[in-house]
């Protein structure tokens, strides 16, 4: 193990370009000042992390290759992978970033570590699905969710995203009907693949412009393959020392390029047939401004039972026009069998939906 990632430890935040003793006491302060745990105090904590002598930080996954649970990873991975980002999207010390995401999970630590590495300032603010609204500044690069990212771009916003130059969008997918929105701006908007023990994307899909295109091609040093199941294997000798098996149902074009399908975790069998709920929602997003997912019942007969699940407030007179829609765009075998409506959908720690607390919630004895 080297340490020449001890090279990176000094940051220009919030305008401010401090040195490591200077990081360190600053970092100490702020944090004996804030409520234990606020999402500025994690900030800083990261940091102090970050710029301590361990060669390794510990994260928590995502699930996206199996049980959520603790991994390591190498500073020195962490720094390869904001090099690749950094020179991807041209990121250099005369850029501006802003840290959106909290850094609770990976691609928030990432950004951080980017600018550590890149020498670019980074402003932040408090995460929340509507913090862009308060934005005022321009910035040559921000990561989002998709949920913020929709909270932007409506009519009476969506102008703000002239902000950005390159708005990079991870955690979940956007929805079909959102992506025309993304015309409307001259911002680069990416769509990412990745995960923990990828160190955040090791893939890029590229969302509106003339070089838009419906796959993920991988960046420098990465290859992809597949296992029986059809799953996404991925080779990132750069970030990983060891081949990374996914859960992820794709369609491998070759080597470098892929279009995501669903995870296989989360595949309905009814009546012998496998549905990725993912395919199925985006036939549904049209006529959906809810939040929804598609689900599953025990069932005597089929095994399991499509259950199409939607996030109050819905009446029955909505429920009985999505019926007669579903019947248009839905084989017959493929159209939910029950439209159940919750107050709200369970959602995990990174803000995602909880498919598998729903699931445990329909088939509550």
């Amino acid at each position: 193990m080297t340490e020449g990632w001890k090279i990176y430890r000094n940051l220009k935040l919030n305008g401010k370009l401090f040195s490591l003793h200077e990081l360190q006491s600053f970092c100490d302060l702020r944090i004996k000042l804030l409520e234990p745990e606020s999402w500025e105090q994690k900030i800083y904590r990261f940091i102090l992390e970050w710029i301590n002598n361990s060669p390794t930080i510990t994260v928590q996954t995502s699930g996206s290759t199996g049980i959520p649970k603790q991994i390591d990873l190498e500073k020195s991975r962490m720094i390869a992978s904001a090099k690749a980002t950094n020179q991807f999207f041209g990121l250099n010390s005369d850029s501006s970033a802003l840290l959106s995401l909290p850094v609770d999970f990976i691609a928030g630590k990432m950004m951080l570590v980017r600018a550590f590495v890149g020498g670019f300032n980074l402003d932040y603010l408090e995460p929340s699905s509507n913090m862009l609204l308060e934005n005022s500044k321009t910035y040559d690069f921000v990561a989002l969710v998709p949920l913020q990212l929709e909270m932007i771009a409506k009519p009476n916003s969506v102008h703000m995203l002239h902000y950005f130059k390159t708005i990079l969008i991870g955690g979940a997918a956007l929805r079909e009907d959102f992506l025309s929105k993304l015309e409307q701006t001259k911002a680069n908007c990416w769509a990412s693949y990745g995960m923990t023990e990828t160190i955040t994307h090791i893939a890029l899909k590229r969302l509106n412009g003339k070089n838009k295109t419906d796959y993920y091609h991988a960046i420098e040093h990465v290859e992809f393959s597949q296992d029986q199941r059809g799953c996404l294997k991925i080779t990132a000798p750069k970030v990983s020392s060891e081949v990374i098996q996914t859960n992820d149902f794709v369609e491998l074009i070759d080597s470098k390029r892929f279009r995501l399908i669903g995870r296989a975790d989360f595949v309905i069998n009814s009546a012998g047939q496998k549905y990725s709920p993912e395919v199925l929602e985006q036939k549904l997003i049209p006529f959906i401004s809810n939040t929804f997912l598609i689900s599953s019942k025990r069932d005597e007969q089929l095994g399991e039972r499509l259950v199409l699940v939607i996030e109050t407030p819905f009446d029955d007179q909505q429920k009985a026009e999505l019926n007669k829609k579903m019947e248009t765009v839905f084989s017959r075998f493929e159209k939910p069998k029950e439209v159940l409506v919750l107050n709200e959908l369970p959602k995990t720690a990174s803000g995602k939906l909880d498919r598998l607390a729903v699931k445990l919630i329909l088939n509550r004895d």
